[in-house]
């Protein structure tokens, strides 16, 4: 190949990576959040990893879909959607095959049947024992989603197994939680035989390396489930490298799809010999939309017994959503086709990087190795993330979770500069009020701050006191201007 083919397609990968970025830097004009004004203080939602906000194109494909199937219900099922949203998902986590993409209603429900597959799994292949008397131990996260602890806690109560929690590390420990995890999963006689993990701790955003610990878990045999919810979509992950038995993601959060749905990768393996949770015909040999299996009168096998190619055995009773399924497809278009992961992982990680700033020069701490979340905590202080989540909530209109010992602050593709700008000025104006009261100059420092709060969406939640000026903050009109335009220039500002 000439060097110049060489240089015309490097060109057209530049300019394809030019044009998803442009559409990035646009994105709030996606999603019908508060308009920004300048010199005022609208809405400010920080909270991503709770619930992302649909698209107005999403919610359009939805009313589609409702409205086919009020007017033409005899036309509601659409494989091709259900394809798509496959095909997509597969690109996303470097999937050659959709057919290994499952989907259920929930991430529990997903956990849930690789726990049941793994477990009947590996007790019908041990010849001279079985998982109730081998002691051994499922590795979890202290403070781990709930989702993906209940299905292997309830495994616990019937085997011998036992949960192993990897504690989370302290303030001054050098070890990040990949180290403390690797430790374990290394140490033989801890006999690890499952690692039940996620890529991001929900709760302190820190990033676990997950291709060190696929790579680790794939040598030693290990059954690997990682829970990507709050990393798929906005982190880079590639399933050839990590190597998991499974992985799953609910598409309410960074997938920007609505409830009711979790998509789920399977590895070849359980494709062949997995069983599902339910039994129904949808996902049998021959099923197809309306059309019934037949029934044979002869034997105890009336109905086809086996299973569609692929993960597809895996899926819940009953039809797909034929409502979520259109929607899913267009955010998934989205965020695969158009934006492009990277660009948006790069655009998260310059949000959070400002945060972390802001933090480190007020004391506060976080993970070191965060991206798209970022926990924050105060040294002795435990109420921290409740203390200043209610305040942020009722004083100045930012919508941010608590999280255990974190306040978990969570921005996308929706967000500007200048709703981080007014984040990291409330964050120190919290810390300022903060030690008014610990020094005794004005005890009822924080519950008597106020400021001028504007809710353009009438949402419901109206602050308790309106009174003060942004200027108050040293936010002046001219820096509220160039904040606007930080991210994409003086066209790109909402009005």
């Amino acid at each position: 190949m000439s060097s110049f083919q060489n240089n015309g397609k490097g060109h057209s990968r530049r300019l394809q990576t030019e044009v998803a970025q442009s559409k990035l830097i646009a994105a709030r004009y996606d999603f019908d959040l508060p308009k920004e004004e300048l010199n005022t203080l609208t809405r400010v939602y920080l909270n991503a990893a709770s619930r992302t906000p649909l698209m107005k194109e999403t919610v359009e494909a939805g009313q589609v879909a409702m409205a086919r199937q009020m007017q033409t219900p005899w036309s509601i099922a659409s494989e091709e959607d259900e394809l798509k949203v496959r095909e997509a998902f597969a690109t996303l986590i470097n999937c050659h095959d959709s057919e290994q993409i499952a989907y259920t209603p929930s991430c529990s429900y997903a956990i849930s049947l690789a726990a049941k597959n793994i477990f009947e799994h590996t007790s019908k292949t041990q010849k001279d024992t079985d998982l109730k008397t081998l002691n051994k131990r499922i590795l979890i996260l202290e403070d781990q989603m709930s989702s993906n602890v209940y299905p292997w806690q309830h495994l616990t109560q019937k085997t011998d197994l036992q949960l192993h929690v990897v504690k989370e590390s302290g303030d001054d420990d050098a070890n990040s939680l990949t180290d403390n995890i690797i430790g374990d999963l290394l140490n033989d006689s801890l006999a690890i035989t499952i690692a039940a993990l996620p890529n991001v701790h929900w709760c302190s955003g820190e990033v676990i390396d997950i291709i060190k610990i696929g790579k680790i878990c794939f040598e030693k045999g290990i059954c690997l489930v990682i829970d990507g919810t709050q990393s798929l979509g906005v982190l880079p992950f590639d399933v050839q490298k990590v190597k998991p038995d499974f992985v799953c993601a609910s598409v309410h959060k960074h997938l920007f799809g609505p409830y009711g749905m979790c998509l789920m990768y399977a590895s070849k393996k359980w494709c062949s010999v997995g069983v599902p949770l339910e039994y129904h015909e949808h996902k049998r040999r021959g099923a197809a939309g309306d059309v019934c299996l037949p029934f044979n009168v002869a034997g105890n096998t009336p109905y086809e017994e086996r299973y569609a190619s692929g993960a597809m055995r895996f899926c819940a009773g009953g039809r797909i959503n034929p409502i979520i399924v259109p929607m899913l497809a267009h955010s998934l278009n989205k965020i695969v086709y158009e934006w492009g992961v990277e660009n948006i992982s790069q655009k998260n990680k310059k949000m959070t990087d400002e945060i972390k700033r802001e933090c480190d020069d007020l004391g506060l701490t976080t993970a070191e190795n965060y991206h798209h979340i970022i926990g924050i905590k105060q040294r002795g202080n435990l109420d921290f993330p409740e203390q200043i989540s209610r305040w942020l909530k009722d004083k100045v209109n930012i919508i941010i979770s608590a999280r255990f010992k974190y306040l978990r602050v969570a921005p996308q593709v929706y967000n500007t500069p200048r709703e981080v700008t007014i984040f990291v000025r409330a964050l120190r104006e919290f810390m300022r009020l903060q030690l008014l009261v610990k020094t005794g100059v004005r005890a009822n420092a924080l519950s008597a701050s106020t400021f001028t709060l504007h809710d353009k969406h009438n949402s419901g939640h109206t602050p308790r006191l309106l009174l003060c000026q942004i200027e108050e903050w040293g936010l002046t009109e001219e820096d509220d201007r160039r904040s606007l335009e930080k991210d994409g220039g003086e066209g790109m500002r909402v009005e």
